[in-house]
Protein backbone atom coordinates (compact mmCIF):
# COMPACT_ATOMS: atom_id res chain seq x y z
CA UNK A 1 0.00 0.00 0.00
CA UNK A 2 1.16 3.52 -0.85
CA UNK A 3 0.06 6.37 1.45
CA UNK A 4 -0.94 9.50 -0.46
CA UNK A 5 -2.03 13.00 0.45
CA UNK A 6 -5.26 14.31 -1.07
CA UNK A 7 -3.29 16.23 -3.72
CA UNK A 8 -1.18 13.18 -4.62
CA UNK A 9 -4.28 10.99 -4.83
CA UNK A 10 -6.10 13.43 -7.11
CA UNK A 11 -3.02 13.69 -9.34
CA UNK A 12 -2.75 9.87 -9.38
CA UNK A 13 -6.37 9.56 -10.53
CA UNK A 14 -6.38 12.42 -13.04
CA UNK A 15 -2.98 11.66 -14.63
CA UNK A 16 -4.17 8.44 -16.25
CA UNK A 17 -4.71 8.15 -20.00
CA UNK A 18 -7.94 6.24 -19.42
CA UNK A 19 -10.23 8.24 -17.08
CA UNK A 20 -11.24 6.64 -13.79
CA UNK A 21 -14.61 5.79 -12.32
CA UNK A 22 -14.97 5.57 -8.55
CA UNK A 23 -17.14 2.87 -7.01
CA UNK A 24 -18.45 2.91 -3.43
CA UNK A 25 -20.29 -0.13 -2.08
CA UNK A 26 -21.66 -0.63 1.42
CA UNK A 27 -20.61 -4.30 1.37
CA UNK A 28 -16.94 -3.23 1.13
CA UNK A 29 -17.07 -1.16 4.32
CA UNK A 30 -15.79 -2.38 7.68
CA UNK A 31 -18.91 -1.25 9.55
CA UNK A 32 -21.37 -2.77 7.07
CA UNK A 33 -24.33 -4.15 9.01
CA UNK A 34 -26.11 -5.93 6.10
CA UNK A 35 -29.30 -3.90 6.63
CA UNK A 36 -28.59 -1.75 3.58
CA UNK A 37 -26.76 -2.77 0.45
CA UNK A 38 -25.96 0.01 -1.97
CA UNK A 39 -23.51 0.67 -4.77
CA UNK A 40 -22.78 4.07 -6.27
CA UNK A 41 -20.56 4.83 -9.26
CA UNK A 42 -19.07 8.28 -9.77
CA UNK A 43 -17.13 9.68 -12.71
CA UNK A 44 -15.88 12.97 -11.27
CA UNK A 45 -13.46 13.71 -8.44
CA UNK A 46 -13.13 17.09 -6.70
CA UNK A 47 -11.30 18.02 -3.55
CA UNK A 48 -10.70 20.70 -0.97
CA UNK A 49 -7.66 21.12 1.26
CA UNK A 50 -9.38 23.32 3.81
CA UNK A 51 -11.09 21.31 5.15
CA UNK A 52 -9.60 18.09 3.79
CA UNK A 53 -12.43 16.74 1.69
CA UNK A 54 -12.89 14.44 -1.31
CA UNK A 55 -16.08 14.73 -3.37
CA UNK A 56 -17.01 11.97 -5.80
CA UNK A 57 -19.91 12.86 -8.09
CA UNK A 58 -21.87 12.09 -11.24
CA UNK A 59 -24.73 13.96 -12.92
CA UNK A 60 -27.24 13.08 -10.21
CA UNK A 61 -25.47 12.17 -6.99
CA UNK A 62 -22.40 12.89 -4.89
CA UNK A 63 -20.46 11.38 -2.03
CA UNK A 64 -18.45 13.73 0.19
CA UNK A 65 -15.81 12.30 2.54
CA UNK A 66 -14.56 14.88 5.06
CA UNK A 67 -11.66 15.10 7.51
CA UNK A 68 -9.43 13.04 5.19
CA UNK A 69 -6.00 12.29 6.67
CA UNK A 70 -4.57 10.24 3.82
CA UNK A 71 -5.48 7.74 1.14
CA UNK A 72 -3.89 4.28 1.05
CA UNK A 73 -3.72 2.98 -2.52
CA UNK A 74 -3.27 -0.77 -2.90
CA UNK A 75 -1.86 -2.65 -5.89
CA UNK A 76 -4.39 -3.26 -8.66
CA UNK A 77 -6.34 -6.50 -8.23
CA UNK A 78 -7.31 -8.46 -11.37
CA UNK A 79 -11.05 -8.26 -11.95
CA UNK A 80 -11.57 -5.70 -9.18
CA UNK A 81 -9.49 -2.62 -9.93
CA UNK A 82 -7.40 -0.50 -7.61
CA UNK A 83 -8.56 -0.31 -4.00
CA UNK A 84 -8.19 2.97 -2.14
CA UNK A 85 -8.64 3.28 1.63
CA UNK A 86 -9.74 6.83 2.47
CA UNK A 87 -8.71 7.34 6.11
CA UNK A 88 -10.56 10.09 8.00
CA UNK A 89 -10.84 11.51 11.49
CA UNK A 90 -8.33 11.60 14.30
CA UNK A 91 -6.39 8.53 15.36
CA UNK A 92 -5.42 10.18 18.67
CA UNK A 93 -9.06 10.76 19.69
CA UNK A 94 -10.15 7.30 18.52
CA UNK A 95 -12.66 8.46 15.92
CA UNK A 96 -10.69 7.38 12.84
CA UNK A 97 -12.71 5.69 10.06
CA UNK A 98 -11.68 4.09 6.79
CA UNK A 99 -13.83 4.05 3.66
CA UNK A 100 -12.97 1.77 0.74
CA UNK A 101 -13.33 2.97 -2.83
CA UNK A 102 -12.69 0.91 -5.94
CA UNK A 103 -11.01 2.75 -8.81
CA UNK A 104 -11.62 1.38 -12.30
CA UNK A 105 -10.64 2.51 -15.76
CA UNK A 106 -13.74 3.87 -17.47
CA UNK A 107 -13.15 1.69 -20.56
CA UNK A 108 -13.23 -1.50 -18.40
CA UNK A 109 -16.81 -0.96 -17.21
Amino acid sequence: MVKMSISDFVNFCLARDDPMVYRYATVNQKDNNDYIKAVAVFNKLDYSLSPNRLVFSNKEDSLCISRVNYIGVHDKKPGIGTIADVVCGSKSSGDQKTFKMILENRSKQ
